[in-house]
C-alpha cells in the first residue's frame, strides 16, 4: 500500500507548504484581476481554490460512487436476492453432473478398498476399512441430497438476518423510529423524522430532473420535480416508515440519515460570495477556512465511502462464491471420507466457505442492527450540562450541523459503518483479503489526518521551529545517539538542527525498495531485534557490529544512495527508524 501513502502524503504536503509560506508571498499564490467596481476575483483564480476545487472534484466523485453502491446494496442485502440467484435451473445442471462424478468416485473408492485388503491382507485391510467404513456409507447417501441441505443452511441464514433487522422494532414495541440528531441538542423536539431513497437518476437521467408525473405516467406542468441533484445524481426522498425493520431501513438510517451522505458535500462558501474584498492577507484567510473546510468535508467522505465500497466488492464476490460451491457441494464428501490427508486440497472447505458466505448478512447485520439502535437512542439525549463547550453554537461546521456535539453524533455513525463491517468481514479470509488494501488505505488518510494538527511549527528558538511530530523524532534521535555513544551535548544539538534528517531518510529509502539485496539484509535484522531477547541478535553492541558489516558489504549501494554517508551515520540512521526504534529494548 505504499502507493496509496505516497499519494495521501504527497496531497497533504502540498497544503501544509502552502501554509507555511510567509505573507509575503502570497502574490506567488495570488492572481490579482481588478474588476470594474474595484473588487478583486474571488477565490478561482489562484492556487488554493485550485486545491479546493480538486478536492471538491474527488469528493464529489465518491458521493456519486456511493449512490451508485447504495442502489447496488439495498439489492445485496436482501437475503431474496441470493435465494433467486441459487436457484437456477443451470445451476442445479452442474450440480448434478458433479453428483454423478463423486458417485462413481465413490464407486472406485470401493473398488480400490477391495484390493487393498486382498494385497494388504485381511488384518490390516479389515482396520483400514473399519476406520473409514462409516463416513464412506454416509458420504454415498448424503452426497444425493448435497443439493437440499445447502438451501435449508440458506433458509436458516436468512431467517436469522431478518431476526437481528427486527431487533430495533422489537425493543421499541414493534415499529422502528428514526430521527436526525435535534438542530438545537439541549432540545430533542428539534429533531426531524429520518427519510429514506426512493428512487436514484444517474448521469443523463438527472439530466434533466424527472418530471413529477399524474397517475397515468404523465408529466405535471408546471410541477415542480421532486428529486433533489447530487451533481450528476438525483435524489428523490421519501418519509421514514416505522415498519422497516429490514436491511433496507438499517443501510438508510445509517448510511443517509445518521452518515448524512446526501449533505456532506454542501460546502460554505468563503464570505458567502463569489467574490471577496479586503487585503491580499483577508483573502487568503477567507480562502484558507474555506479550504480546510473542503479538506475536513473530504476526510468525513472518504471514511464514508470506504467501508461501503468495500461493502460491495464483498458482496459481490459472495454471488460466485456461493454459485461454485453449491455447484460443487457434492466434491465435499470426498475430503469428508479421506480426512486430513488432502492437506491443503481438502474438499470439505468447499462447505466450510459455503457457510460462511450464506452468514455473511447476518454477520454484518449486527453491527448495523445494534449500531442503529444506539445511534436512534443516543443521537435524542440531550447535550448534558457537563459537555457545555460541544452543545455552544459554533456557526455552521456542516450543512444543519452547527455544534460539535452535532460532530460527535456523526463521528459516532462513522465509526459504527466502519469498525463494524470490518469485524464482520472476520467471518472467512476471504473477504478479509480482498479489502485489505482498502481499509489500509482508509487508514493511512485517518492517520494522516490525526497528524496534521502535530504538524504545526512551534518555535524552538534560534528562529528555528519545530512540529510536535519533529520533538518525538528529535527525541528518538537523541535516545538513539546516546544509545550509540554520542555525548549528551552533541546528541542534543545533532536533533534539535535536525542533524541525521538526510541519513534517515536514505534509510527509510532503502527500507521501502523490497527488491535490494541490502534491503534483505537490514529486513533480517529487523525481524530479529522484533523477537523476544533480540532473536539472534541479542545485544545492542551485536546489532552493531552486523550493521556495521552491511555497510562493509554494500557500501557502494549505500554510498549510491548518499555520496559520502559514513558507516556511523548508517548506523545510526537505521536505528533511529521507527521500526528499530521500538524494538531496541528487546536488546540488551
Amino acid at each position: 500500500m505504499s502507493q496509496y501513502k505516497k499519494i495521501t502524503t504527497g496531497t497533504l504536503a502540498l497544503i501544509v507548504t502552502l501554509l507555511c509560506l510567509r505573507a509575503d508571498g502570497w502574490q506567488v499564490i495570488f492572481v490579482e484581476s481588478a474588476l470594474a467596481q474595484g473588487s478583486v476575483a474571488a477565490p478561482g483564480a489562484n492556487m488554493l481554490t485550485g486545491i479546493s476545487e480538486l478536492a471538491i472534484f474527488i469528493a464529489t466523485g465518491m458521493q456519486m460512487l456511493a449512490f451508485i453502491i447504495f442502489s447496488f446494496l439495498q439489492v445485496f442485502l436482501d437475503p431474496l436476492f441470493i435465494v433467486d440467484l441459487v436457484g437456477s435451473s443451470g445451476l442445479r445442471n452442474i450440480w448434478k453432473y458433479s453428483r454423478d462424478i463423486m458417485n462413481i468416485i465413490f464407486a472406485f473408492m470401493l473398488i480400490f478398498a477391495g484390493i487393498y485388503t486382498v494385497v494388504i491382507g485381511s488384518e490390516q485391510g479389515s482396520s483400514f476399512i473399519k476406520a473409514k467404513y462409516k463416513k464412506f456409507i454416509l458420504a454415498v447417501i448424503l452426497v444425493n441430497f448435497s443439493w437440499f441441505f445447502p438451501r435449508v443452511i440458506l433458509d436458516v441464514a436468512n431467517v436469522l438476518t431478518a431476526t437481528i433487522y427486527q431487533l430495533p422494532a422489537g425493543i421499541s414495541g414493534g415499529q422502528v423510529e428514526c430521527k436526525l440528531p435535534p438542530k438545537d441538542p439541549k432540545d430533542p423536539s428539534t429533531a426531524e423524522d429520518c427519510q429514506v431513497i426512493a428512487d436514484i437518476k444517474y448521469f443523463s437521467g438527472c439530466n434533466p430532473p424527472p418530471d413529477v408525473l399524474d397517475a397515468d405516467g404523465d408529466p405535471i406542468p408546471g410541477k415542480k420535480t421532486e428529486y433533489v441533484e447530487k451533481g450528476v445524481v438525483c435524489i428523490l426522498y421519501a418519509p421514514w416508515e416505522k415498519d422497516t425493520n429490514t436491511s433496507y431501513g438499517m443501510l438508510n438510517g445509517l448510511v443517509v440519515n445518521y452518515g448524512k451522505l446526501g449533505q456532506l458535500l454542501r460546502v460554505l462558501k468563503p464570505g458567502g460570495a463569489t467574490t471577496v474584498s479586503g487585503t491580499a492577507a483577508q483573502r487568503f484567510k477567507q480562502t484558507m477556512l474555506f479550504l480546510m473546510h473542503i479538506v475536513f468535508i473530504l476526510v468525513l467522505m472518504t471514511m464514508l465511502f470506504l467501508p461501503l465500497a468495500a461493502m460491495l466488492v464483498v458482496f459481490l464476490i459472495r454471488i460466485p462464491i456461493m454459485w461454485v460451491t453449491m455447484a460443487f457441494m457434492p466434491f465435499m464428501f470426498l475430503g469428508f471420507v479421506i480426512g486430513d490427508k488432502m492437506a491443503n486440497f481438502d474438499s470439505m472447505k468447499i462447505f466450510e466457505h459455503y457457510v460462511k458466505a450464506a452468514f455473511l448478512p447476518a454477520a454484518i447485520a449486527v453491527p448495523f442492527a445494534a449500531g442503529f439502535l444506539i445511534l436512534t437512542e443516543i443521537t435524542q439525549i440531550a447535550c448534558p450540562a457537563i459537555a457545555g463547550p460541544l452543545c455552544s453554537n459554533t456557526g455552521p461546521l456542516l450543512h444543519n450541523v452547527n455544534t460539535l456535539w452535532g460532530i460527535l453524533m456523526l463521528l459516532i455513525a462513522f465509526f459504527v459503518i466502519w469498525f463494524g463491517f470490518w469485524a464482520a468481514l472476520s467471518i472467512d479470509q476471504i473477504y478479509v483479503k480482498v479489502t485489505s488494501g482498502i481499509k489500509s488505505f482508509g487508514e493511512s488518510v485517518g492517520k494522516t489526518a490525526l497528524k496534521l494538527p502535530l504538524s504545526t511549527p512551534i518555535p524552538i528558538g534560534g528562529g528555528k521551529k519545530m512540529s510536535l511530530l519533529g520533538i518525538d523524532d528529535a527525541i528518538n534521535s537523541i535516545n538513539s545517539a546516546l544509545s550509540s555513544g554520542m555525548g549528551a551535548k552533541q546528541a542534543f544539538k545533532q536533533a534539535m538542527a535536525g542533524g541525521g534528517k538526510k541519513s534517515d531518510e536514505t534509510v527509510a529509502k532503502i527500507l521501502n525498495a523490497p527488491k535490494s539485496t541490502l534491503n534483505t539484509s537490514l529486513e533480517k535484522i529487523i525481524t530479529e531485534i522484533g523477537k523476544a531477547n533480540g532473536g539472534t541478535v541479542k545485544t545492542k553492541s551485536n546489532l552493531d557490529v552486523q550493521i556495521n558489516s552491511i555497510y562493509s558489504k554494500h557500501q557502494a549501494e549505500i554510498q549510491k544512495e548518499q555520496p559520502g554517508m559514513t558507516e556511523s551515520e548508517f548506523r545510526d540512521a537505521f536505528k533511529r527508524n521507527s521500526r528499530v526504534f521500538r524494538n531496541l529494548k528487546n536488546l540488551k
